[in-house]
């Protein structure tokens, strides 16, 4: 596969961008009187229900952008692996006990940062399949996108970090989605919950 270019990666990251900005404000503007809307469907918190109206509709709105955005942003690294690798949303096979326990305690360690994931890691699963029968196991993955490390390895580049995040940042000075988020929010809040 051909490795993907600056200008492939930043049309995806606007194109993407551009459509979550405007998708975000225009459902949550649309929903803000429907009872079942995303927001007041996040405003059931009695904790945050004690904090006051406001608090409470301003913690839904931010719930709501952090899951929709992260939502986004898996989206989007998946169509920029897809430039470059076959990408599977699940893996399955035959794994022994002890295999899932290994995998497990290197899951541990990247986490903690003891180790960098590394291709050798998984050798000695091979060596522990043998002949006997291994239940199948599946496990859909849910992406953890964490670092610049991330973003070079999906875009093929040791700059892939560098040009997505100024393609983010491009989209949303040109959509004006952070003016028009907190002016939603502003508007809404005052309007839903006026004195």
């Amino acid at each position: 596969m051909k490795i993907p270019d600056k200008k492939t990666i930043k049309t995806l990251v606007h194109t993407a961008v551009e459509s979550y900005a405007q998708g975000f404000q225009a459902r949550h503007e649309g929903e803000v009187d429907n009872p079942e809307g995303t927001i007041n469907m996040k405003i059931h918190n009695v904790f945050i229900e004690a904090l006051g109206k406001e608090i409470q509709y301003y913690t839904a709105l931010v719930r709501s952008l952090d899951s929709s955005l992260g939502n986004m942003l898996e989206s989007l690294a998946i169509n920029i692996a897809t430039l470059s690798f076959e990408v599977k949303r699940n893996v399955e096979g035959p794994l022994k006990a002890e295999q899932t326990r290994i995998i497990a305690e290197l899951l541990e360690k990247y986490k903690r940062h003891e180790i960098k994931p590394s291709v050798k890691d998984y050798q000695v699963l091979r060596s522990l399949a043998g002949k006997d029968k291994a239940p199948i196991k599946r496990h859909d993955s849910d992406y953890y996108l964490i670092d610049k490390e991330f973003w070079n390895f999906i875009c093929r580049s040791k700059y892939g970090y560098k040009w997505v995040s100024e393609a983010y940042h491009e989209t949303l000075t040109k959509t004006k989605f952070r003016k028009n988020l907190a002016e939603m929010a502003l508007w809404q809040g005052l309007n839903q919950y006026a004195l």
